[in-house]
């Protein structure tokens, strides 16, 4: 049988009546802290109580795949990560505090005081904290609580069936029947591990009664729980308990007086118990409560023991941002690939505004070719006839750059507009462009 150590952690006890002390009444009272003399007296008998702390769950993402996916599928996320620390006296006050102060306003307040604010823990504010994991309209109800209030309600056997391994069954003892942990399956063992810890809380984790059966039950069948209606029930199960009662929900109280406002110290805090891992299951949750036994050779050749919890999630983190930079890096390639892109098409825009500006000045010096030859034709009229320039030379006087011209690598690499287009439009001359055997000086002052 495999027992689970629930770690509960003490204050340093607060002052406690004895016969021979003076009566609580004589105590100093903060009227600011305490709702009354009733919820101060109800804090002095709470004072040394231990609690019962919730557990988180870190596995990794393909392990114990179809309690991850069940889990999160019901939205119980946030209630499976939880602050590792809380504050003990927030949640002293708070069952302090949460004393009714009259049997009618029981179940119709469901509120405790905490600086000088009300907090709320009834369903709809613990839906609304754990953000709303089930939303119910009216008087509607989860199924749970439905098979619970119907006649029939629940069938022990079938319950079992679903919970065992094959051949085991639920034991009857005191008239009350329960299922041993070691009889489960090991997914029903991870359930009852996070529920007697983030639902209902209890210290005794061996046996499970049927009453928690039930909801394991539903769980596992795919029926609506409400988890928040569960959870308020057992927070006021804590608050009207005459007897002492271990306090329940520490680290889930503290969130919920941060909700309403309250500002909780961070000094003198206490941490939950260790988180649901593969580690905690390999080791808590055996079918038939077997243990594994291996040759000491192979014990010491086994890998070393997991990190702490704190470290798996720091490291399920650390990957995390390893996939992002992963993908900022692929976009960031992307990005300089598309760069280059622009660059090529910026050089090719600068190949062919240098064209045009070759191919302009083309037109340019056939233009001054022309009204050349015209002239000199027309000064030559009755002389001697006019010796035009053959077809080559003039081509080879115009210059013209063709077409489409198509650089070099080197001539792209180089090409720069203002410099290339400047040289070919204002730096060459009908010289440069071997006009000078067709030019007279007059021809000169006309393209000057």
């Amino acid at each position: 049988m495999v027992r689970l150590k629930v770690r509960a952690r003490k204050e340093p006890p607060c002052q406690t009546p004895t016969e021979d002390s003076p009566p609580l009444v004589s105590l100093p009272y903060d009227r600011h802290t305490f709702r009354s003399q009733a919820h101060y007296h109800r804090y002095q008998e709470i004072c040394a109580q231990d609690f019962i702390e919730e557990r988180n769950v870190v596995l990794q993402p393909n392990s114990y795949k179809q309690f991850q996916d069940e889990l999160y599928r019901r939205k119980w996320g946030k209630l499976a990560d939880l602050p590792y620390t809380f504050n003990p006296k927030v949640v002293k006050l708070f069952y302090a505090n949460a004393l009714p102060l009259s049997e009618a306003s029981q179940e119709a307040h469901r509120v405790s005081y905490i600086q000088e604010r009300h907090i709320y823990y009834d369903r709809d504010t613990i839906n609304a904290l754990l953000d709303e994991p089930l939303v119910m309209k009216g008087d509607e109800m989860c199924d749970y609580f439905r098979k619970k209030q119907e006649c029939e309600g629940f069938d022990d056997h079938e319950v079992a069936r679903e919970l065992c391994l094959p051949g085991k069954s639920f034991t009857t003892r005191r008239k009350s029947r329960q299922i041993k942990k070691a009889d489960m399956t090991v997914l029903a063992q991870i359930w009852i591990t996070f529920l007697l810890s983030n639902i209902t809380p209890v210290t005794h984790k061996s046996d499970l009664p049927m009453e928690h059966a039930y909801i394991i039950y539903c769980i596992l069948r795919g029926y609506t729980v409400d988890v928040a209606q569960i959870i308020s029930e057992r927070m006021h199960k804590v608050v009207e308990a005459e007897r002492k009662a271990l306090l329940v929900f520490p680290s889930l109280i503290n969130e919920l007086c941060k909700y309403h406002g309250v500002q909780v110290p961070g000094l003198n805090s206490a941490e939950i118990n260790l988180p649901i891992n593969e580690k905690y299951i390999e080791t808590n949750c055996k079918e038939g409560g077997r243990k594994d036994t291996q040759p000491e050779q192979q014990q010491a050749a086994s890998p070393p023991p997991q990190a702490p919890s704190q470290l798996d999630a720091v490291i399920e983190e650390l990957r995390q941002i390893r996939t992002e930079l992963g993908s900022v890096q692929s976009k960031h390639d992307q990005i300089l690939t598309r760069l280059d892109q622009i660059q090529l098409e910026q050089r090719e825009v600068r190949s062919y505004v240098r064209l045009l500006s070759r191919q302009e000045h083309a037109c340019y010096t056939t233009t001054t070719i022309h009204h050349r030859d015209v002239r000199n034709a027309a000064v030559h009229q009755g002389s001697q006839p006019y010796a035009w320039p053959s077809y080559e030379e003039y081509l080879d006087a115009t210059g013209w750059p063709g077409d489409r011209h198509t650089f070099t690598e080197g001539e792209r690499a180089d090409a720069d507009f203002g410099a290339g287009a400047g040289a070919t439009t204002s730096g060459a001359t009908g010289h440069d462009l071997g006009l000078g055997d067709y030019m007279s000086e007059d021809d000169e002052d006309i393209e000057d």
